[in-house]
C-alpha cells in the first residue's frame, strides 16, 4: 500500500519504478528513535496569528486539529478584535507572560476587561506546557472557566498541565518570536495579586494610566488571523514536473519557500537536492511549515501532498554527508 501511494515520488522519465522499501526498516527505527518522538513540531498545526505589540512583532501557529474547543475560543477573540489594544500586564518569575484579559479601548472611562465569551471545556490532549507554547488560562479551581486569558509559557510548566487547575495549551510561537517574548517579559514589572482573577475585579484600575497606551509597565498588542488554511500542507509534488516544493522554517528563524528535484536511486534510496537559486522567502509563516535543523540537517514535513493529494505525514529527510544541499528521505507516514 505505502509503495502503490508512493509511486508518484518514483516517477523518472518515462519509467514507473516500483521499489521494496524494507531495506530503510533500520534506519527508520533509529530515526524515529533519535528525532520524531521528540518532534511536538510534527503535529499537524494551523491558523496562523500575526501578535502586533509596542516592542515587535510575533507569530502564532494555532493546533487546532489537536486543540479545536481552544483555537476557535481563541478565534473568537481575534477575528473579533477584541484583542486589539489589549496588552500583556505581567511576567511570572521568568516562567510566563499572561495577556488577554484587559484593554485600552473603554478608555477614557478606564481599562476595562475584555467582552467575554462563554466559558469553554477544558481540553484533555497529548499537547503540554513547554517553552513556547500558548495555553487558554482557567480563572476557576473548579475548572472549564477559561474565556479570554491566555500565557505564553517561557519555561516548560508541566505543572500547568493539571486539567482541574492547568491551562490548556493549543498553540505555539513560531521561528524567532520568543525573543519578543521573552523581551515583553524583560521588560513587563507588573505583578497581579491572584494569576487566575478568580474575582474578575479590575486590579489594573490604578495602575495603568490609560491615556498611554505604550507605556513600559503593560505591553500594547493587537492580533489578525494571517492564514487560516489550517490544511495547507508542507510541501507539494508534481509529478509532471517531478519538483518538489517545500514551505520551510529555517534555523534562524526565517521563512522560505525551497523547489527540490527529485532523484530515485538504483539501490532504492529517494534523494531530493535544493534549488538554492529559485528559493522564494516569505514575509510570513504558513500553517504547518517543514522545520529545517541546521546542526543535525534534519528536514522534516508535517504533511505531503502528491499530485493534489495529501498522502503522507511526518515525512523526514536527512542532509547527505557530501553534499549541503541534498536530502535522503529516511523516513514517513501514511495517512
Amino acid at each position: 500500500m505505502v509503495v502503490a501511494l508512493l509511486l508518484p515520488i518514483l516517477i523518472i522519465g518515462d519509467y514507473k519504478i516500483v521499489i521494496d522499501i524494507s531495506c530503510l526498516g533500520l534506519l527508520v527505527r533509529t530515526l524515529i528513535v533519535c528525532y520524531m518522538l521528540a518532534l511536538p513540531l510534527a503535529l499537524l498545526a494551523g491558523p496562523i496569528v500575526e501578535v502586533r505589540t509596542s516592542l515587535g512583532v510575533f507569530y502564532l501557529e494555532l493546533y487546532e486539529h489537536a486543540a479545536p474547543v481552544s483555537s476557535e475560543n481563541f478565534l473568537k477573540y481575534v477575528t473579533q478584535g477584541r484583542y486589539d489594544d489589549s496588552f500583556v500586564y505581567g511576567a511570572a518569575d521568568s516562567s510566563f507572560v499572561r495577556g488577554g484579559g484587559y484593554t485600552f479601548s473603554s478608555c477614557p472611562d478606564g481599562v476595562r476587561r475584555i467582552v467575554e465569551e462563554p466559558p469553554i471545556t477544558f481540553e484533555q490532549t497529548d499537547l503540554s506546557n513547554i517553552s513556547g507554547s500558548i495555553s487558554m488560562v482557567q480563572s476557576s479551581t473548579s475548572g472549564n472557566s477559561a474565556t479570554s486569558d491566555w500565557i505564553i509559557n517561557l519555561d516548560n510548566n508541566f505543572g500547568f498541565d493539571d486539567a482541574s487547575t492547568g491551562y490548556a495549551p493549543f498553540g505555539e510561537v513560531v521561528g524567532n518570536g520568543l525573543e519578543v517574548v521573552w523581551a515583553i517579559a524583560l521588560a513587563n514589572p507588573a505583578q497581579y495579586s491572584d494569576p487566575l482573577d478568580s474575582m474578575g475585579t479590575d486590579f489594573f484600575a490604578e495602575s495603568v494610566n490609560c491615556q498611554t497606551p505604550e507605556q513600559s509597565d503593560h505591553i500594547w498588542l493587537a492580533m489578525t488571523l494571517v492564514n487560516g488554511d489550517g490544511d495547507l500542507p508542507s510541501g507539494r509534488y508534481l509529478s509532471a514536473d517531478n519538483e518538489l516544493q517545500i514551505n520551510i522554517l529555517l534555523s534562524d528563524g526565517s521563512y522560505i519557500r525551497m523547489p527540490f528535484d527529485v532523484e530515485m536511486h538504483e539501490d532504492g534510496e529517494i534523494t531530493v537536492t535544493a534549488r538554492s537559486e529559485d528559493s522564494t522567502e516569505l514575509e510570513q509563516p504558513l500553517p504547518n511549515m517543514a522545520r529545517y535543523n541546521d546542526s543535525t540537517g534534519a528536514l522534516t514535513l508535517r504533511s505531503l501532498e502528491i499530485d493534489g493529494v495529501v498522502l503522507f505525514e511526518n515525512v523526514s529527510f536527512l542532509r547527505t554527508e557530501n553534499s549541503s544541499s541534498t536530502f535522503k528521505l529516511v523516513s514517513f507516514e501514511e495517512i
